[in-house]
């Protein structure tokens, strides 16, 4: 694996081997549909409707029934979708938190996780810690030789461009925390763009201790209602771009979740 990414930025855009990309990506998560023989349809079907990139989360739950167990098998199997997402031609960006959110039970944490670990998580807790740790082992040794790269022979292969640091870590802020994670990914050879995405546009890991390399945030102009898609909250055009334009970052604008739905609650 090369020692520097062929993925890299400026306040314009992302640039691949030093030609801008604009990533228009859609959202997909495998766990939701735990069959294999069906993501080469559902990423052909998302490219064929002009995305060139697609969102993953990585549900920690789903693939540790207690500490120290791990599947990365069968329909858990991240070495074979980032293998079809390459098949495919779509670029991966990689959400493996620990937490994710992604309105999923204990934002993707492991049931035991609650009953194992006493200290806080998202915390830099030396318990919650040693569990992560091993989590994300597993995960980056899958993922490291998928991230976008030159080959021998000159040609671009892989799949992965962008690498998230935990998910809308946007209260109770422990920046030694963020600074663990990034450690932990860049030992384990990660060197595709780090990101985090923000709950709301409130700057958090932006700038400072536990920055990433390209900020990112919400955006849901219909709040959390699904009922009514074409009715959006006000103008969410003028206050992302005001805002960017204020931070003045050496990054480009991205919204690494701008709502194209939501979800329907049970009545």
């Amino acid at each position: 694996m090369q020692t520097a990414s062929i993925v890299t930025y400026d306040r314009y855009s992302l640039k691949i081997n030093n030609e801008r990309v604009y990533i228009w990506s859609g959202e997909f998560h495998p766990f939701r549909l735990p069959s294999p023989s069906m993501w080469t349809d559902v990423l052909e079907k998302m490219k064929s409707a002009g995305f060139n990139g697609v969102s993953i989360y990585v549900n920690w739950g789903y693939h540790s029934p207690k500490s120290g167990v791990y599947d990365y098998t069968s329909i858990r199997d991240w070495d074979l979708f980032l293998r079809t997402a390459t098949k495919v031609g779509i670029y991966v960006i990689f959400r493996p938190g620990p937490y994710i959110n992604a309105e999923t039970t204990g934002g993707g944490f492991p049931g035991w996780l609650g009953s194992d670990v006493k200290s806080a998580a998202r915390t830099c807790a030396e318990d919650y810690r040693k569990e992560w740790t091993e989590f994300l082992t597993g995960i980056n040794k899958i993922v490291v030789p998928h991230q976008v790269h030159l080959k021998a022979n000159g040609q671009i292969d892989g799949c992965v461009i962008m690498y998230q640091l935990d998910n809308e870590f946007s209260t109770c802020l422990d920046p030694e925390y963020m600074v663990q994670l990034r450690e932990k990914a860049v030992a384990d050879g990660i060197r595709v763009p780090f990101f985090h995405n923000d709950a709301w546009n409130g700057g958090n890991w932006a700038r400072g201790k536990g920055s990433v390399d390209i900020y990112a945030f919400d955006s849901y102009p219909t709040m959390f209602g699904a009922e009514k898609p074409l009715e959006w909250k006000g103008d969410p055009a003028s206050p992302i771009s005001n805002f960017y334009t204020r931070q003045k970052f050496d990054a480009p604008l991205f919204l690494a979740e701008f709502q194209g739905g939501a979800m329907d609650f049970w009545n």
